[in-house]
């Protein structure tokens, strides 16, 4: 797999460096520690440490390091791992060198924060099957307007559709039950349909009517629809509400 970019591996960088702050420095000396930092001649300051001890190596290490002596800091992590093997400081400078080199030799600092955080970039893309086991495409027969309507319309009253639904309803030969056509003249708001007279005439009928003037949509009739209303239903011209429309 491809190697990241190295600008993902700056999390990594300031990963390891958490863990060189948090390891102790040698002899737990803060006097020699003050005096190493604050010293002109730093050289001259660790001619001092006992030759061969950890903090002679840590210490010569570090200022090779400081100095960018990068060359001289592996001969000493080699002679000082053979005389006193992975000491937590040796590995503290081995970690600062690895990042301090890193502009010379990238893909080396890369792979050793590969090793020592346990990183791995192995992840595939999950590839589908041929022949995929589920719907590719929706049932036409599922997404039509009378599978809606059989689903949410076909009930004792139409009050799961929407306005569009009832111009719908409207337009085309919906066979509705008088329940559903009382619902209907309740909601509709305009006359502007060549079917509405025949379903208002239709209601007129049924012993659940109240008459001409029970919905609002009566009222909106126009004059061509009373008239052919009346045609229906003769009996309209003895009604108040019927006349007082007409006129």
């Amino acid at each position: 797999m491809k190697t990241p970019t190295r600008i993902f591996w700056i999390p990594c960088f300031f990963g390891l460096l958490m863990s060189l702050f948090s390891s102790k420095t040698p002899a737990n000396e803060i006097g020699f520690l003050e005096e190493f930092a604050l010293a002109e001649d730093r050289k001259a300051a660790i001619a001092e440490l006992v030759p061969g001890t950890p903090e002679f190596y840590f210490y010569h290490a570090l200022l090779a390091q400081q100095e960018e002596r990068f060359a001289d800091v592996e001969g000493i992590l080699e002679e000082w791992e053979k005389r006193h093997g992975r000491t937590p400081q040796l590995q503290e400078i081995r970690h600062r060198q690895v990042l301090l080199t890193y502009r010379d030799s990238p893909d080396a600092t890369i792979e050793y924060l590969r090793k020592q955080l346990g990183l791995r970039f192995d992840h595939q893309k999950q590839q589908l099957r041929e022949a995929p086991d589920f719907p590719t495409r929706l049932d036409p027969g599922q997404i039509n307007w009378e599978s809606y309507y059989k689903r949410n319309g076909n009930q004792q009253n139409l009050s799961r559709v929407t306005a569009k639904g009832l111009d719908y309803i409207v337009r085309n030969e919906v066979v509705l039950n008088p329940a559903q056509r009382r619902d209907l003249l309740k909601r509709i708001s305009l006359p502007d349909y060549d079917r509405l007279v025949g379903i208002i005439a239709a209601e007129l009928r049924t012993k659940e009517s109240k008459g001409f003037g029970e919905f609002p949509i009566h009222l909106k009739l126009t004059e061509d629809q009373l008239i052919e209303l009346q045609g229906l239903r003769p009996e309209l011209i003895h009604d108040q509400k019927y006349v007082t429309a007409r006129l």
